[in-house]
């Protein structure tokens, strides 16, 4: 937030994906989401004592999914924590 010309950046950021979202794509949020075998998409398991044991959660994304016009056109690659208590 100290660096100069931040807030312009954010907002021209904003505006470029609500015009993307307008022509029917879609970056999929999954920062945060538990992790299930049945996503599709490229994940690297990393040991995370935050995450509570027993749960997978996705604590990065390195490649977003996009979606297009409701159909997956590229997969979400994903660091997923877990821990291994």
């Amino acid at each position: 937030n100290e660096v100069k010309g931040i807030g312009a950046l954010k907002n021209s950021l904003n505006r470029l994906e609500e015009e993307i979202n307008e022509s029917g794509y879609v970056l999929v949020d999954l920062m945060g989401r538990d992790y299930n075998d049945g996503m599709i998409s490229e994940a690297r398991f990393v040991e995370d004592s935050s995450v509570p044991p027993g749960r997978e959660i996705v604590t990065d994304v390195l490649k977003p999914q996009i979606n297009y016009n409701g159909q997956l056109i590229q997969a979400a690659k994903i660091e997923v924590g877990k821990s291994y208590d």
